[in-house]
């Protein structure tokens, strides 16, 4: 089972995509999603709804099978 950081590293990583250009796209600082996915700081919904939308996943499917 994958904690939702985790989930969160590979959906980037199978889109090919850019940490920088996911927090671009969810209005984030790419040092605030780097300390998300890294446990150094909180995921507050808002940025978790965020974070989902620039990556292409619904939030739902990054629920399943968590730890």
């Amino acid at each position: 089972m994958e904690d939702i950081r985790t989930k969160i590293k590979k959906a980037v990583k199978e889109r090919g995509l850019i940490q920088a250009a996911i927090a671009r796209r969810a209005g984030i600082s790419p040092a605030k999603l780097s300390q998300i996915v890294n446990l150094r700081s909180g995921l507050s919904l808002d940025d978790y709804l965020r974070i989902c939308g620039a990556i292409g996943v619904k939030p739902s499917e990054m629920l399943d099978d968590i730890a």
